[in-house]
């Protein structure tokens, strides 16, 4: 997509490497570092707002020649890039001016404070591990750029000289390529957390134009509107015009900025494309049936993932990936499954199904969170669509009455969230029979939660002293907005204020949800029972202890028997609707869209907290995905 607009109106970012071009001696890794990538947004609370002297600025050292060609500066030895131009400096002086502080400012050629050893060139040294860092220019003159995007590889854009495009090192897509005109410059700025948890903001491009358009536009333009920013990178391309008063070599208002069409894009509806790939007929959902399958690979589904089904499909249709008479039919799949569905001898479901004609699949018999999540979903189509409420108050009234009515005596395990989910499904149709008014548990669920026995775990936070606190049913009724909304986004916020603490404290995400998995340290990746708060004997409560379900005993979260914990992409998604100014949620955000969890079926289930990826392609975070893109 083509702009023509003034410099003040785009929303372009950027920045360079500088005129001189040097080959690479090593093509990049394709495989990250340790690192993470956050917001570009938050460059404006780490550097721009930051207190005096908090941030650091490096520049690239650069070469100064007169018009006749004479050497009058001249750039100390690098290591690993060349000498910029003075071009950069200028660029960057544009940037302090922005700052409402002064902040560190430093050559790249500075032996306090970067490597000059060839072993560890361009690292940062002496610069507090939580202090955040700017990079002026790209790895062909800064040599802190190129220890970032090239010797250790922490960043997923590089430039990649063989085929001259900005390429993403996490699926080498070529995002932008460079043509032989020399008034064309691709642009690129990025932000990640390094592998020893600093924030590096590095800004860069091919050559000296994009250090200069882009600061400009980060000043302009980003900074005016910054919410606007919050994935990790951007990329887009620079054309000087081609006559008149802007034919000047600079970017100006008259020149054109294009999108490259494999930009990363910050719209939930992208990602929702995606997340519909696994709603397609033959993958997720049984092309006869309708049915669907509980994960990719699978044949069978639980009374969880068919209520999950009916909330992605409604989602699917709000977006727009199905007609009316196709989402009806669907749904009417599903709601006659239910209306034939064979029950066990006590006259309630099985706890499992095929998904090609919905026979019992065996396993264990019906329970509380899958029924109580169905039940919720049922509530939410009949709020979404009335035309489907007589059916669904006939099943309920009907041959499923006897289910309902074991459900209002099932003995719930103490005041967890998925108690609560189960109790709230049959709270929502207690106009159908009194006995599922659950008034009275709800209220003591909350008094629990705000008034009710607390502990101060180990990062400081004062919570309810409940097993499972995790978001996974809190999140999908965010995006359903039932009965008792306003508890539910109590209890979000709170465990999302305890997720950032944690965060502060470990750089660990915690957007746990349903589905947890862990990594042990012997390579296995069992589910796990979710965080739950936990005394530790010689240490008091803490949050975040794991129960591997291979071994039924708490792990605490330092043991060296766990090497990582998952969290949740669908926990990630419905924060991120819900909440969408909150920094710590737009910090996670990015971290789970990224293309390391996108499949041709689909998004995986989780992001380790310690790098990759639950290879588990399931229905619950796809059909979440749906529900946020369908609200926003």
């Amino acid at each position: 997509m083509e702009i023509l607009l003034s410099l003040r109106t785009i929303a372009i970012t950027a920045l360079t490497i500088s005129v001189i071009v040097l080959p690479l001696l090593v093509q990049p890794s394709q495989t990250y570092a340790v690192s993470t990538s956050i917001p570009f947004s938050q460059i404006v609370t780490d550097v721009v707002q930051a207190p005096a002297g908090s941030a650091w600025i490096i520049m690239p050292d650069y070469s100064i020649y007169t018009s006749a060609g004479t050497l009058v500066r001249k750039s100390p030895s690098k290591c690993n890039a060349g000498a910029a131009m003075d071009t950069d400096i200028f660029s960057a002086t544009y940037l302090f001016g922005a700052l409402a502080n002064a902040q560190n400012e430093v050559f790249d050629t500075n032996p306090t404070y970067v490597s000059q050893i060839v072993a560890t060139c361009g690292q940062p040294l002496a610069i507090p591990a939580s202090a955040p860092i700017v990079i002026v220019a790209g790895p062909s003159v800064n040599q802190v750029g190129r220890y970032y995007i090239e010797s250790t590889a922490q960043t997923v854009l590089y430039y990649d000289w063989n085929t001259n495009c900005l390429t993403r090192r996490d699926t080498s897509q070529a995002v932008a390529c460079d043509s032989t005109s020399p008034t064309k410059d691709i642009l690129a700025v990025e932000a990640i957390r390094d592998s020893v948890g600093r924030p590096v903001y590095i800004l860069w491009g091919k050559s000296y134009q994009g250090t200069f358009s882009g600061i400009e536009y980060l000043v302009e333009v980003i900074l005016k509107n910054p919410s606007a920013y919050s994935n990790s990178w951007y990329v887009f391309a620079w054309n000087d015009a081609s006559s008149g008063a802007s034919a000047n070599g600079i970017p100006d208002a008259g020149d054109s900025f294009t999108t490259p069409s494999s930009s990363f894009s910050p719209s939930l509806s992208d990602y929702s494309s995606a997340a519909w790939q696994y709603f397609a007929l033959g993958n997720g959902i049984n092309s006869v049936s309708l049915l669907p399958r509980g994960w990719m690979g699978g044949n069978v589904f639980t009374f969880w993932d068919l209520g999950m089904a009916i909330d992605g499909t409604i989602g699917g249709y709000k977006d727009g990936f199905i007609t009316q008479t196709q989402y009806q039919s669907r749904i009417g799949a599903m709601l006659a499954f239910l209306e034939t569905m064979p029950l066990g001898s006590d006259g309630g479901p099985y706890g499992i199904y095929y998904w090609d004609k919905g026979a019992p699949a065996g396993g264990d018999p019906w329970n509380g969170s899958d029924s109580g999540r169905l039940l919720n979903a049922l509530a939410y189509l009949r709020r979404v669509d009335p035309s489907f409420s007589n059916r669904i108050d006939n099943l309920l009234t009907g041959r499923l009455k006897t289910w309902l009515s074991m459900l209002t005596v099932l003995g719930t395990a103490g005041t967890c969230v998925y108690a609560r989910d189960f109790e709230l499904g049959l709270h929502q149709f207690r106009y159908l029979n009194s006995s599922y008014d659950k008034t009275a548990w709800l209220t003591n669920f909350y008094d629990a939660w705000v008034r009710g026995t607390r502990v101060t775990d180990a990062y400081g936070n004062s919570m309810p002293q409940m097993y499972q606190l995790n978001l996974g049913p809190i999140a999908i009724e965010l995006l359903e907005k039932g009965d008792d909304y306003n508890n539910t986004l109590r209890y979000a916020q709170d465990m999302t204020a305890w997720a950032a603490k944690r965060y502060a404290a470990t750089g660990m995400y915690s957007a746990w949800g349903t589905e947890l998995h862990v990594k042990l340290s012997d390579g296995s990746t069992p589910s796990s029972g979710e965080f739950l708060v936990a005394y530790v004997p010689n240490v008091g409560y803490k949050a975040w202890q794991i129960r591997p379900d291979s071994t039924g005993t708490l792990v605490d979260e330092t043991s060296p028997s766990l090497a990582s914990t998952s969290s949740s992409v669908d926990a990630v998604y419905a924060l991120k609707v819900t909440f969408p100014t909150n920094s710590w949620v737009n910090s996670i955000f990015s971290r789970y869209t990224q293309s390391d969890l996108w499949t041709s079926y689909g998004f995986h289930d989780a992001a380790y907290e310690r790098g990759g990826v639950d290879l588990t392609v399931n229905l619950h975070p796809n059909a979440v995905i749906l529900l946020a893109s369908a609200v926003t």
